[in-house]
């Protein structure tokens, strides 16, 4: 071969081992900008926020496969007119409390578990049976694992729906129902009093708004000396029974408000025993006029700060687990 073109045959592999390297340097490169852009848009989403139909946020972590310690995190989901709570354990544990008004695959809280990647679920809770509350679990049992189930007993028999749904949660295999009693104490996480306060565990059937309302699972959660309470939608009825039956063990540092805002909660009674420092009401778009007015005023005026999901959206509260041997735990809302 004359040198010519031993030279140039030398010079095109030189220059190909070039191109590939200067093209594979350029891809990472590209991919690393991706990511860089990811986090820093990221950066500008409101702490209080953590689902956005515009804008990448990061997830929460519930991988319970690979973490066993996690920070203590309510996410109070904005499913529109309706409730619907997620909450990651120290453990690494999750439950959800409620499912929202619709099972779409396009409705905000469908969207809410996809875009955090949640695909199973070790507690469900229904409060009650109305479709505000229960419709979306169908979702949840057709397409999520799920551990543990707890239900009432009351049934509404003009709900062809609810009976879909709990139909679905005795089909679905390896799940455990439970119908909780109040006073049960139920085993999350060996570092959270999770204690059910009211519940209707003896078999009734009514379709009348109150009494569905009134046979609500109440749970208060505590972690690190910091209290939420859970009240479905309890009406003043409920707040009296546990005013009388706990007295000053109903203190809380946050309630997730009762029956969106409506008149037929939050006594003054009840608030002055709970006195909650925070307040979050899941409420969207209605006819019946909620929250009502006056009660927000009620809240705000026993100190309480009032957070709605129809303006905020969905929100976090999140306890920071405390360094060791530390006894004031870091609070973010």
């Amino acid at each position: 071969m004359p040198l010519t073109n031993l030279i140039k045959n030398i010079a095109k592999l030189l220059l190909t081992i070039f191109l590939f390297q200067y093209y594979s340097d350029s891809a990472e490169s590209i991919e690393t900008l991706k990511s860089n852009q990811y986090l820093s848009y990221s950066s500008y989403v409101n702490k209080s926020k953590i689902f956005s139909d515009s804008i990448p946020i990061a997830s929460p972590e519930v991988d319970t496969t690979t973490k066993t310690s996690c920070d203590f995190k309510v996410y109070f989901i904005d499913v529109g007119q309706g409730d619907s709570e997620f909450i990651q354990l120290p453990n690494c544990k999750t439950a959800l409390i409620d499912g929202g008004p619709s099972a779409s695959k396009t409705s905000k809280f469908v969207s809410f578990l996809k875009s955090n990647n949640i695909n199973s679920i070790d507690y469900v809770v229904l409060t009650h049976p109305h479709a505000d509350h229960f419709t979306g679990l169908g979702y949840v049992f057709d397409n999520l694992n799920v551990a543990n189930f707890y239900d009432t007993k009351e049934n509404n028999p003009k709900s062809s729906t609810l009976q879909k749904v709990r139909e679905k949660a005795k089909n679905k295999e390896g799940l455990n129902i439970i119908y909780p009693s109040a006073g049960d104490t139920l085993n999350w996480d060996k570092d959270v009093s999770v204690k059910v306060l009211h519940s209707c565990d003896v078999p009734g059937e009514s379709s009348q708004g109150d009494v569905l309302n009134n046979c609500s699972i109440v749970i208060k959660m505590t972690y690190q000396n910091t209290s939420i309470l859970f009240m479905g939608d309890s009406e003043e009825e409920v707040e009296k029974e546990l005013i009388s039956k706990y007295g000053e063990e109903l203190r809380a540092d946050v309630i997730k408000v009762a029956h969106h805002g409506s008149a037929t909660a939050s006594s003054a009674e009840f608030l002055k025993t709970v006195k909650p420092k925070k307040a979050y009401i899941e409420v969207g778009k209605n006819s019946y006029g909620l929250p009502v007015t006056d009660i927000i005023s009620r809240i705000e005026s026993y100190g309480a700060t009032v957070h709605r999901t129809d303006i905020e959206e969905t929100m976090e509260y999140r306890i920071i687990k405390a360094v060791e041997n530390e006894n004031i735990p870091v609070e973010e809302k």
